[in-house]
Protein backbone atom coordinates (compact mmCIF):
# COMPACT_ATOMS: atom_id res chain seq x y z
CA UNK A 1 0.00 0.00 0.00
CA UNK A 2 1.80 3.67 -1.01
CA UNK A 3 2.10 5.63 1.83
CA UNK A 4 -0.22 8.11 0.49
CA UNK A 5 -3.32 5.73 0.70
CA UNK A 6 -2.46 4.74 4.14
CA UNK A 7 -2.26 8.11 5.22
CA UNK A 8 -5.73 9.01 4.10
CA UNK A 9 -7.19 5.81 5.58
CA UNK A 10 -5.57 6.67 9.14
CA UNK A 11 -7.03 10.20 8.26
CA UNK A 12 -10.55 8.57 7.85
CA UNK A 13 -10.53 5.91 10.36
CA UNK A 14 -9.22 9.18 13.23
CA UNK A 15 -12.53 11.05 11.63
CA UNK A 16 -14.81 8.19 12.21
CA UNK A 17 -13.00 7.68 15.67
CA UNK A 18 -13.66 11.36 16.54
CA UNK A 19 -17.65 11.07 15.07
CA UNK A 20 -17.92 7.79 16.83
CA UNK A 21 -17.21 9.74 20.58
CA UNK A 22 -19.61 12.96 19.89
CA UNK A 23 -22.11 9.99 18.68
CA UNK A 24 -24.85 8.05 20.57
CA UNK A 25 -25.80 5.10 18.40
CA UNK A 26 -28.80 4.66 20.82
CA UNK A 27 -30.25 8.14 20.14
CA UNK A 28 -29.85 7.44 16.59
CA UNK A 29 -33.25 7.31 14.66
CA UNK A 30 -32.27 4.40 12.20
CA UNK A 31 -32.54 2.11 15.21
CA UNK A 32 -35.77 2.43 15.77
CA UNK A 33 -38.05 -0.25 14.03
CA UNK A 34 -40.88 0.43 11.23
CA UNK A 35 -43.63 -0.88 13.43
CA UNK A 36 -43.03 2.14 15.75
CA UNK A 37 -42.35 4.48 13.29
CA UNK A 38 -45.54 3.40 11.16
CA UNK A 39 -48.11 6.11 11.82
CA UNK A 40 -46.21 7.63 14.62
CA UNK A 41 -45.08 11.40 15.19
CA UNK A 42 -43.17 10.84 17.66
CA UNK A 43 -41.53 7.43 20.13
CA UNK A 44 -40.82 7.40 23.38
CA UNK A 45 -37.12 5.37 22.97
CA UNK A 46 -36.79 4.86 26.74
CA UNK A 47 -38.61 6.70 30.07
CA UNK A 48 -37.84 5.44 33.62
CA UNK A 49 -40.10 7.37 36.03
CA UNK A 50 -38.92 6.10 39.69
CA UNK A 51 -40.91 7.81 42.68
CA UNK A 52 -39.91 7.21 46.29
CA UNK A 53 -42.39 7.83 48.96
CA UNK A 54 -40.41 9.05 51.60
CA UNK A 55 -43.06 9.68 54.65
CA UNK A 56 -46.71 10.32 54.62
CA UNK A 57 -44.84 14.16 54.04
CA UNK A 58 -41.99 13.33 51.79
CA UNK A 59 -41.72 12.03 47.70
CA UNK A 60 -39.04 12.90 45.45
CA UNK A 61 -39.48 11.73 41.48
CA UNK A 62 -36.68 10.80 39.27
CA UNK A 63 -37.34 11.36 35.71
CA UNK A 64 -35.69 9.96 32.77
CA UNK A 65 -36.79 9.94 29.33
CA UNK A 66 -35.51 9.83 25.61
CA UNK A 67 -37.69 10.72 22.59
CA UNK A 68 -37.09 10.86 19.05
CA UNK A 69 -39.52 13.38 17.25
CA UNK A 70 -40.44 12.27 13.65
CA UNK A 71 -42.43 15.12 12.33
CA UNK A 72 -43.62 18.58 13.05
CA UNK A 73 -46.85 17.04 14.49
CA UNK A 74 -45.13 15.24 17.39
CA UNK A 75 -44.01 18.56 18.63
CA UNK A 76 -48.18 19.63 19.62
CA UNK A 77 -46.80 19.47 23.35
CA UNK A 78 -43.42 20.61 25.17
CA UNK A 79 -41.88 16.96 26.38
CA UNK A 80 -40.61 18.82 29.41
CA UNK A 81 -43.58 20.44 31.25
CA UNK A 82 -43.36 20.21 34.85
CA UNK A 83 -45.38 22.28 37.34
CA UNK A 84 -44.62 23.55 40.68
CA UNK A 85 -45.24 25.70 44.01
CA UNK A 86 -44.50 26.17 47.00
CA UNK A 87 -44.56 22.58 48.55
CA UNK A 88 -42.57 21.73 45.22
CA UNK A 89 -39.72 22.13 43.78
CA UNK A 90 -37.30 20.68 40.61
CA UNK A 91 -33.92 19.60 41.09
CA UNK A 92 -30.97 18.90 38.32
CA UNK A 93 -32.70 19.57 35.02
CA UNK A 94 -30.43 18.32 32.07
CA UNK A 95 -31.79 18.20 28.55
CA UNK A 96 -29.94 17.15 25.38
CA UNK A 97 -30.42 17.39 21.97
CA UNK A 98 -29.28 14.96 18.65
CA UNK A 99 -29.90 14.86 15.05
CA UNK A 100 -31.20 11.85 13.31
CA UNK A 101 -27.85 10.13 13.40
CA UNK A 102 -27.56 10.22 17.30
CA UNK A 103 -25.10 13.12 17.38
CA UNK A 104 -25.58 15.31 20.10
CA UNK A 105 -26.31 19.11 18.73
CA UNK A 106 -27.38 20.96 21.69
CA UNK A 107 -27.07 21.14 25.60
CA UNK A 108 -30.07 23.49 26.77
CA UNK A 109 -28.85 26.09 28.99
CA UNK A 110 -31.11 26.98 32.31
CA UNK A 111 -31.66 30.36 30.76
CA UNK A 112 -33.31 28.47 27.83
CA UNK A 113 -35.80 26.81 30.16
CA UNK A 114 -38.96 28.71 30.36
CA UNK A 115 -40.52 29.91 33.94
CA UNK A 116 -43.76 31.49 34.03
CA UNK A 117 -47.13 31.42 36.25
CA UNK A 118 -49.47 28.79 35.96
CA UNK A 119 -52.42 31.02 35.97
CA UNK A 120 -54.67 32.01 32.75
CA UNK A 121 -56.05 35.15 31.97
CA UNK A 122 -58.84 34.46 34.05
CA UNK A 123 -57.05 34.02 37.36
CA UNK A 124 -56.89 36.20 39.92
CA UNK A 125 -53.64 34.94 42.00
CA UNK A 126 -52.02 31.27 41.81
CA UNK A 127 -48.69 30.12 43.75
CA UNK A 128 -48.83 27.31 40.89
CA UNK A 129 -45.71 27.73 38.52
CA UNK A 130 -44.40 25.83 35.39
CA UNK A 131 -40.69 25.23 33.70
CA UNK A 132 -40.76 24.00 30.54
CA UNK A 133 -39.19 23.24 27.32
CA UNK A 134 -39.69 23.34 23.79
CA UNK A 135 -37.18 22.27 20.86
CA UNK A 136 -37.43 24.70 17.89
CA UNK A 137 -36.05 23.70 14.88
CA UNK A 138 -37.40 22.57 11.11
CA UNK A 139 -34.84 19.62 11.08
CA UNK A 140 -36.78 15.97 11.49
CA UNK A 141 -36.50 13.51 12.81
CA UNK A 142 -34.73 14.80 16.00
CA UNK A 143 -34.03 12.99 19.65
CA UNK A 144 -34.48 14.55 23.09
CA UNK A 145 -32.85 13.51 26.43
CA UNK A 146 -34.61 14.74 29.63
CA UNK A 147 -33.22 14.04 33.02
CA UNK A 148 -34.97 16.08 36.02
CA UNK A 149 -35.92 15.44 39.71
CA UNK A 150 -38.50 16.99 41.44
CA UNK A 151 -38.81 16.88 45.64
CA UNK A 152 -42.17 17.70 47.05
CA UNK A 153 -44.35 17.29 50.46
CA UNK A 154 -47.25 16.99 48.69
CA UNK A 155 -48.08 13.00 48.54
CA UNK A 156 -51.61 13.64 47.97
CA UNK A 157 -50.67 13.87 44.03
CA UNK A 158 -48.57 10.80 42.60
CA UNK A 159 -47.39 10.80 39.33
CA UNK A 160 -50.07 8.22 36.91
CA UNK A 161 -48.44 5.94 34.67
CA UNK A 162 -49.39 6.66 30.88
CA UNK A 163 -46.80 4.82 28.35
CA UNK A 164 -48.86 6.51 25.92
CA UNK A 165 -49.58 9.94 26.04
CA UNK A 166 -51.25 10.88 23.43
CA UNK A 167 -52.54 9.55 19.83
CA UNK A 168 -49.91 8.80 16.88
CA UNK A 169 -47.06 8.26 19.82
CA UNK A 170 -45.50 4.67 19.92
CA UNK A 171 -43.30 3.42 22.74
CA UNK A 172 -39.74 1.35 22.97
CA UNK A 173 -39.91 0.64 26.61
CA UNK A 174 -41.87 2.73 29.61
CA UNK A 175 -40.62 1.54 33.43
CA UNK A 176 -42.40 3.20 36.17
CA UNK A 177 -41.23 2.17 39.85
CA UNK A 178 -42.98 3.09 43.15
CA UNK A 179 -41.50 2.34 46.35
CA UNK A 180 -42.76 3.10 49.99
CA UNK A 181 -41.68 2.40 53.63
CA UNK A 182 -43.59 -0.43 55.51
CA UNK A 183 -45.69 2.01 57.47
CA UNK A 184 -47.24 3.59 54.78
CA UNK A 185 -50.55 2.02 52.74
CA UNK A 186 -50.03 1.92 48.96
CA UNK A 187 -53.33 1.68 47.18
CA UNK A 188 -53.26 1.57 43.12
CA UNK A 189 -56.00 0.84 39.81
CA UNK A 190 -55.16 -0.60 36.96
CA UNK A 191 -56.41 0.16 33.35
CA UNK A 192 -55.53 -1.89 29.78
CA UNK A 193 -52.58 -3.40 31.32
CA UNK A 194 -53.22 -6.71 30.36
CA UNK A 195 -54.32 -5.99 26.87
CA UNK A 196 -51.20 -4.02 26.59
CA UNK A 197 -49.25 -6.62 27.68
CA UNK A 198 -47.51 -4.61 30.53
CA UNK A 199 -45.04 -6.18 32.92
CA UNK A 200 -46.30 -6.00 36.52
CA UNK A 201 -43.50 -6.45 39.28
CA UNK A 202 -44.23 -6.67 43.26
CA UNK A 203 -42.04 -6.99 45.38
CA UNK A 204 -42.09 -6.10 49.65
CA UNK A 205 -42.41 -2.39 49.48
CA UNK A 206 -41.88 -1.73 45.46
CA UNK A 207 -44.30 -2.02 42.69
CA UNK A 208 -43.06 -1.89 39.01
CA UNK A 209 -44.52 -1.34 35.98
CA UNK A 210 -43.09 -2.08 32.41
CA UNK A 211 -44.65 -1.38 28.95
CA UNK A 212 -42.44 -2.39 25.78
CA UNK A 213 -43.30 -1.95 22.08
CA UNK A 214 -46.47 -0.55 21.57
CA UNK A 215 -47.34 0.62 18.37
CA UNK A 216 -48.89 4.15 17.46
CA UNK A 217 -52.67 4.44 18.32
CA UNK A 218 -54.84 6.00 15.77
CA UNK A 219 -57.61 8.39 16.84
CA UNK A 220 -61.22 7.48 15.88
CA UNK A 221 -64.62 8.63 15.47
CA UNK A 222 -66.92 7.50 18.51
CA UNK A 223 -64.24 6.07 20.41
CA UNK A 224 -64.22 5.50 24.02
CA UNK A 225 -62.26 8.16 26.24
CA UNK A 226 -58.96 8.13 25.50
CA UNK A 227 -58.04 7.30 29.52
CA UNK A 228 -59.84 4.38 29.31
CA UNK A 229 -58.63 3.34 25.80
CA UNK A 230 -54.68 3.07 26.71
CA UNK A 231 -52.99 1.44 29.77
CA UNK A 232 -52.72 3.58 32.90
CA UNK A 233 -52.07 2.59 36.13
CA UNK A 234 -52.69 5.60 39.23
CA UNK A 235 -51.62 5.94 42.57
CA UNK A 236 -53.13 6.94 46.30
CA UNK A 237 -51.72 6.84 50.22
CA UNK A 238 -54.72 5.66 52.65
CA UNK A 239 -52.89 8.76 54.70
CA UNK A 240 -51.47 11.65 52.81
CA UNK A 241 -50.40 15.02 52.67
CA UNK A 242 -52.03 18.13 50.74
CA UNK A 243 -50.12 21.84 51.97
CA UNK A 244 -49.29 20.81 55.43
CA UNK A 245 -52.76 18.55 55.95
CA UNK A 246 -52.54 15.77 57.09
CA UNK A 247 -55.57 13.47 55.25
CA UNK A 248 -57.03 10.25 55.49
CA UNK A 249 -58.52 8.39 51.96
CA UNK A 250 -58.87 4.59 53.59
CA UNK A 251 -62.42 5.00 52.97
CA UNK A 252 -64.45 7.40 50.83
CA UNK A 253 -66.53 8.03 53.91
CA UNK A 254 -63.25 8.90 56.02
CA UNK A 255 -62.19 10.84 53.28
CA UNK A 256 -65.36 12.86 52.51
CA UNK A 257 -65.50 13.70 56.41
CA UNK A 258 -61.96 14.90 55.79
CA UNK A 259 -62.64 17.11 53.56
CA UNK A 260 -66.06 18.82 55.17
CA UNK A 261 -63.80 19.12 58.30
CA UNK A 262 -60.45 20.49 56.52
CA UNK A 263 -61.91 21.97 53.34
CA UNK A 264 -65.29 23.56 53.71
CA UNK A 265 -66.66 23.69 57.38
CA UNK A 266 -67.23 26.64 58.31
CA UNK A 267 -66.76 28.51 54.87
CA UNK A 268 -70.59 29.57 54.64
CA UNK A 269 -71.34 32.50 56.84
CA UNK A 270 -73.42 34.84 54.57
CA UNK A 271 -73.75 38.57 55.27
CA UNK A 272 -77.26 39.55 57.07
CA UNK A 273 -77.93 42.04 54.38
CA UNK A 274 -77.56 38.95 52.01
CA UNK A 275 -79.72 36.60 53.85
CA UNK A 276 -82.83 39.39 54.10
CA UNK A 277 -82.10 39.59 50.35
CA UNK A 278 -82.79 35.88 49.97
CA UNK A 279 -85.96 35.85 52.34
CA UNK A 280 -88.08 38.82 50.36
CA UNK A 281 -86.73 36.51 47.22
CA UNK A 282 -88.62 33.70 48.29
CA UNK A 283 -91.65 34.94 50.59
CA UNK A 284 -94.49 32.88 49.85
CA UNK A 285 -92.65 30.07 47.96
CA UNK A 286 -93.25 26.79 49.25
CA UNK A 287 -91.99 24.49 46.19
CA UNK A 288 -88.08 24.14 46.72
CA UNK A 289 -87.25 23.74 43.30
CA UNK A 290 -89.14 27.32 42.57
CA UNK A 291 -86.85 28.50 45.59
CA UNK A 292 -84.02 26.96 44.13
CA UNK A 293 -84.30 28.93 40.58
CA UNK A 294 -84.74 32.02 42.27
CA UNK A 295 -81.66 31.94 44.50
CA UNK A 296 -79.03 29.99 41.27
CA UNK A 297 -80.38 33.54 39.56
CA UNK A 298 -79.18 35.76 42.36
CA UNK A 299 -75.78 34.51 42.70
CA UNK A 300 -75.74 34.66 38.92
CA UNK A 301 -76.93 38.32 38.73
CA UNK A 302 -74.46 38.92 41.58
CA UNK A 303 -70.64 36.90 40.83
CA UNK A 304 -68.50 36.41 37.88
CA UNK A 305 -65.53 33.46 37.81
CA UNK A 306 -62.25 34.28 38.59
CA UNK A 307 -59.75 31.60 39.49
CA UNK A 308 -58.15 31.81 42.93
CA UNK A 309 -55.35 29.07 43.36
CA UNK A 310 -54.53 29.89 46.51
CA UNK A 311 -55.54 27.72 50.08
CA UNK A 312 -54.56 23.97 50.79
CA UNK A 313 -53.68 23.15 47.61
CA UNK A 314 -55.96 25.11 45.40
CA UNK A 315 -59.01 22.57 46.87
CA UNK A 316 -60.08 25.22 49.98
CA UNK A 317 -63.11 27.64 48.84
CA UNK A 318 -63.26 31.21 49.80
CA UNK A 319 -65.42 32.38 52.65
CA UNK A 320 -69.13 32.79 51.85
CA UNK A 321 -69.10 36.52 52.50
CA UNK A 322 -65.81 37.08 50.89
CA UNK A 323 -67.77 36.23 47.47
CA UNK A 324 -70.72 38.20 48.67
CA UNK A 325 -68.69 41.15 49.32
CA UNK A 326 -65.98 40.93 46.29
CA UNK A 327 -68.64 39.63 43.38
CA UNK A 328 -65.85 37.15 42.33
CA UNK A 329 -64.70 33.53 42.90
CA UNK A 330 -63.26 30.27 41.57
CA UNK A 331 -65.38 27.43 40.55
CA UNK A 332 -64.58 26.10 44.36
CA UNK A 333 -66.04 29.57 46.03
CA UNK A 334 -69.20 29.95 43.30
CA UNK A 335 -70.45 26.83 44.49
CA UNK A 336 -69.81 27.18 48.25
CA UNK A 337 -71.36 30.49 47.89
CA UNK A 338 -74.98 28.87 46.02
CA UNK A 339 -74.82 25.78 48.86
CA UNK A 340 -74.66 28.91 51.32
CA UNK A 341 -77.70 30.58 49.60
CA UNK A 342 -79.81 27.31 49.17
CA UNK A 343 -78.96 26.60 52.64
CA UNK A 344 -80.80 30.12 54.16
CA UNK A 345 -83.62 29.21 51.34
CA UNK A 346 -83.90 25.71 52.93
CA UNK A 347 -83.15 23.67 50.13
CA UNK A 348 -80.94 20.98 50.58
CA UNK A 349 -77.87 20.57 48.21
CA UNK A 350 -74.35 18.49 48.17
CA UNK A 351 -71.08 20.38 47.49
CA UNK A 352 -69.35 18.48 44.65
CA UNK A 353 -66.36 17.50 42.65
CA UNK A 354 -66.15 16.06 39.02
CA UNK A 355 -64.00 15.98 35.85
CA UNK A 356 -64.02 19.26 33.24
CA UNK A 357 -63.67 18.70 29.84
CA UNK A 358 -63.45 15.89 28.37
CA UNK A 359 -65.79 12.93 29.80
CA UNK A 360 -63.67 11.00 32.39
CA UNK A 361 -64.96 9.45 36.13
CA UNK A 362 -63.57 9.45 38.71
CA UNK A 363 -62.26 6.34 40.23
CA UNK A 364 -64.44 4.77 42.77
CA UNK A 365 -62.12 1.96 43.31
CA UNK A 366 -59.37 4.25 44.31
CA UNK A 367 -59.69 6.92 47.55
CA UNK A 368 -57.95 9.65 46.51
CA UNK A 369 -58.15 13.46 45.41
CA UNK A 370 -59.54 13.38 42.35
CA UNK A 371 -61.34 16.10 39.65
CA UNK A 372 -60.59 19.37 38.64
CA UNK A 373 -63.82 21.18 39.48
CA UNK A 374 -66.37 21.91 41.56
CA UNK A 375 -70.34 22.50 40.57
CA UNK A 376 -73.50 21.78 43.13
CA UNK A 377 -75.93 18.64 43.16
CA UNK A 378 -79.66 19.21 44.11
CA UNK A 379 -81.11 15.87 45.05
CA UNK A 380 -84.88 15.35 44.63
CA UNK A 381 -87.18 12.88 44.69
CA UNK A 382 -87.71 12.56 40.93
CA UNK A 383 -83.62 13.22 39.38
CA UNK A 384 -80.66 15.22 40.32
CA UNK A 385 -80.27 18.43 39.21
CA UNK A 386 -76.73 19.89 38.61
CA UNK A 387 -75.61 23.50 38.92
CA UNK A 388 -72.99 25.03 37.13
CA UNK A 389 -71.94 28.42 39.36
CA UNK A 390 -69.10 29.86 37.62
CA UNK A 391 -71.51 30.83 34.16
CA UNK A 392 -73.87 33.84 34.35
CA UNK A 393 -75.96 32.77 31.67
CA UNK A 394 -76.59 29.08 32.10
CA UNK A 395 -79.96 28.40 32.74
CA UNK A 396 -80.75 26.49 35.94
CA UNK A 397 -80.53 22.88 35.80
CA UNK A 398 -77.79 23.18 32.94
CA UNK A 399 -74.19 22.60 33.18
CA UNK A 400 -71.17 23.88 31.10
CA UNK A 401 -67.81 22.53 32.51
CA UNK A 402 -64.69 24.82 31.04
CA UNK A 403 -61.93 22.09 28.92
CA UNK A 404 -59.21 22.21 31.31
CA UNK A 405 -57.54 18.71 31.19
CA UNK A 406 -55.80 16.69 28.63
CA UNK A 407 -57.20 13.37 29.48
Amino acid sequence: MKKQQLIALLFIGFNLFLYAQKTDFTKSFIGISSDLTNNANYVVRSKSTNVNIVSTKSMIIDYDMVVTVLNEAGEIDPFFYEGYDNHTTIHSIQILVYNAMGKRIKKVKSKEINDVSATQDFTLHSDNRIKYYKHITNSYPYTLSIKYKVRTSNTAFIPKWFPINSFYQSVEKDTYSITYPKDVTLNYDVTNVDEFNIDKSITANKITFKATNIKAISKEDYMPSFSKTIPNVSFSLSEFSLAGEIGNASSWEEFGLWMYEKLLKGRNELPESTKKDIDALIIGINNPMERAKLVYAYMQNRTRYISVQIGIGGWKPMLANEVDKLGYGDCKALSNYTQSLMEHANVPSVYTIVYSGRKRDLKKDLVSVQGNHAILMLPTKRDTIWLECTNQKLPFGQTEVPMIEKY
